[in-house]
């Protein structure tokens, strides 16, 4: 049997294993070369889901406008109470600090919201607006409303700034403003000031016990204010909540 194991022997070297091994090494790169397209279109895919992406942030713009402060209020002409006033000024409440009157000028001040209601209106000076206005901004921020000031800086006229005041105020409640800030005269049925956060601080005199100060002084707040002892400015606030005008004792 010596010379049958060399024939059996030559198959052996001849490895048709490796014919069988070599096909299944082809069979992986095959499979490879399809899974590629698969992630080609896997990736296609991907790429096909950006739009839908895009209608979803379609409402954004919309949430967006939502957002948006209302349009505002179209400033109020001050020729229909017979003023004559310089460019109004309208300021947002981060910038309230930033209005801009003359040395010793007056001003007409209109105060609403972000809906354009009017909470109230009045008059102010040169070195009292920013403290003025400084109050109404701690009052925004109490209430959480979002306000906006329209300054008037007056002219020189004949007549006295509170006249105009008092216009502007019947103006504005004959044009169905309810005015809920504004106490003046205690208009809104109780003592003191309608400002949010301002306090009631009512004055410690009667309407006709001011008023008799005021004549006897001849409308100086700094005379009054020795004899209640305050300040003029307090004084100032204290004839304004009664209803009275200093300058009109003068």
């Amino acid at each position: 049997m010596p010379g049958a194991e060399p024939g059996i022997a030559e198959p052996a070297p001849a490895k048709p294993v490796e014919a069988v091994e070599t096909a299944p090494a082809k069979k992986p790169i095959e499979p490879t070369a399809e899974a590629a397209p698969a992630k080609a279109k896997t990736s296609a895919k991907a790429e096909e889901a950006p739009p839908p992406a895009k209608a979803e942030e379609a409402p954004s713009p919309a949430k967006a406008k939502e957002a948006a402060p209302p349009a505002k209020a179209e400033p109020f002409d001050i020729k229909q109470i017979g003023a004559d006033a310089e460019a109004p000024q309208i300021l947002d409440a981060d910038n309230f600090s930033k209005v801009k009157l003359k040395p010793d000028q007056d001003a007409l001040y209109i105060l609403r919201d972000a809906e354009g209601n009017v909470l109230k209106v009045g008059k102010t000076s040169a070195s009292g607006a920013k403290n003025r206005f400084r109050i109404y901004k701690q009052a925004g921020k109490l209430t959480g409303k979002d306000l906006q000031l329209e300054v008037h800086p007056l002219k020189p006229s004949d007549r006295i700034a509170e006249y105009y005041e008092q216009a502007l105020r019947a103006k504005m409640e004959n044009q169905g403003h309810a005015l809920p800030w504004d106490n003046t005269g205690q208009r809104l049925g109780r003592p003191g000031f309608g400002t949010p956060g301002e306090g009631v601080r009512a004055p410690p005199v009667t309407k006709g016990e001011m008023a008799e100060l005021l004549k006897a002084h001849k409308g100086d707040l700094r005379k009054v204010g020795e004899e209640l002892r305050v300040h003029r400015q307090t004084v100032r606030l204290w004839a304004k909540s009664l209803g009275l005008v200093p300058k009109a004792f003068k």
